[in-house]
């Protein structure tokens, strides 16, 4: 098993009903496949953690690669796993509105956008695992993982 966490740009203007639109085929196609994850957006930025078998999972993000909402699809973590961190969702959805804080620890002085999560594997790691494992419920879990990206980011 597996998860890929990938960052990418939506290619033109992406409405709510567009959105919808995605997280419903994601959801269909995810649960044929046995993949869970979560998937993020906000002011054009997609964050995503796909979990599932290594074929599966390399399929789907295939096709993301290929789809053409998406442009500048952007590997964070490629990695073999244990064990699950959405699995209860064949994919966790959420848009995070523009004034409502990331919520990351030890963030430096300016805010964090979604533009530095995009391209940094520890921060976007943390970001999709506080809606896997809120840190008051899971600290340890959401602790490793973190270390985890941040040695395999190096």
């Amino acid at each position: 098993m597996k998860h890929i966490v990938y960052s990418s740009a939506a290619r033109g203007t992406v409405d709510q009903d567009a959105l919808a639109a995605i997280r419903e085929h994601a959801r269909v196609r995810n649960a044929r496949r046995e993949i869970t994850g979560c998937l993020l957006f906000r002011d054009g930025v997609f964050i995503q953690m796909l979990e599932g078998s290594r074929v599966e999972v390399d399929l789907v993000f295939a096709a993301i690669c290929r789809d053409p909402r998406h442009h500048r699809v952007t590997t964070l973590i490629d990695e073999a796993i244990s064990k699950r961190a959405f699995e209860q969702w064949a994919m966790a959805f959420r848009i995070l509105r523009r004034d409502e804080p990331l919520g990351l620890g030890h963030a430096p002085r300016r805010a964090v956008t979604m533009s530095d999560v995009s391209q940094n594997a520890p921060l976007a790691l943390q970001l999709l695992l506080r809606f896997a494992y809120p840190q008051e419920l899971h600290p340890v879990s959401v602790t490793q993982s973190i270390r985890r990206a941040l040695l395999s980011s190096k």
